[in-house]
């Protein structure tokens, strides 16, 4: 907890190094440095990530993870956060602004933060998690009209597509739930008769509600065309 104050208090921006050097480690890599010195559970990381009232907490959070954990476990977390529309401003001069799912992105497709490595993906992970990113421009367009239409998914067996293990599957929304301003998650019972957990931005309509989703082409295109 005393860490998680001094992130809160102290912390302004998640570079590697402090403003105009490249040997001084920035606040929040020595508190990282710290943190993994504690060597915190997995689901101690993963509550990190859920800190909205700090971006810093969850930026040190998301850096902890993809520096310490095994790929495929990381990989299963942050692509729950992808869709992340929290503001973030990760550099030290204050001047980017993005989303923080388009930070969590870079964490995935780059093999360097800020100038620094990070340790390699596998192949077989990196190809997976590729599949996903050559679609992210086109999810986050639809996003915005899943989110303009939420009324279609929380019909009672609302009938969708989601974005399961590297390929779409059928399933029926079961209920959706707003983790937070930048963040819905909706409940979905696949097919197969498994039921997960997904961001709102891995569903698409399907059947008659995908006919009228589409119908008026545009950003909302089959991306399996």
């Amino acid at each position: 907890q005393e860490l998680i104050q001094e992130i809160i208090q102290s912390v302004d921006h998640a570079e590697p190094y402090t403003l105009d050097s490249s040997t001084e480690p920035s606040t929040l890599f020595c508190c990282i440095y710290r943190l993994l010195s504690f060597k915190p559970s997995f689901d101690k990381l993963c509550s990190l990530l859920l800190r909205w009232d700090s971006p810093y907490v969850r930026a040190a959070g998301f850096l902890a993870m993809r520096y310490s954990c095994k790929p495929c476990d990381m990989w299963t977390v942050f692509q729950e956060h992808i869709f992340d529309e929290q503001p973030f401003h990760p550099d030290a001069t204050g001047m980017q602004v993005i989303t923080f799912g388009e930070w969590v992105e870079g964490l995935l497709s780059e093999d360097k933060y800020f100038g620094t490595l990070m340790p390699r993906l596998p192949c077989p992970l990196k190809r997976e998690i590729g599949a996903l990113l050559v679609q992210l421009d086109q999810l986050r367009a639809d996003l915005v009209w899943n989110r303009e239409h939420i009324e279609r998914f929380r019909r009672a067996g609302a009938r969708v597509e989601a974005w399961h293990e590297a390929r779409w599957t059928q399933g029926e929304v079961l209920s959706v739930s707003e983790i937070s301003a930048h963040r819905i998650v909706c409940l979905v019972r696949l097919s197969s008769g498994i039921s997960i957990e997904t961001p709102l931005g891995f569903l698409r309509l399907s059947g008659a509600e995908r006919e009228t989703r589409y119908a008026g082409g545009g950003r909302g295109r089959n991306l399996d065309s």
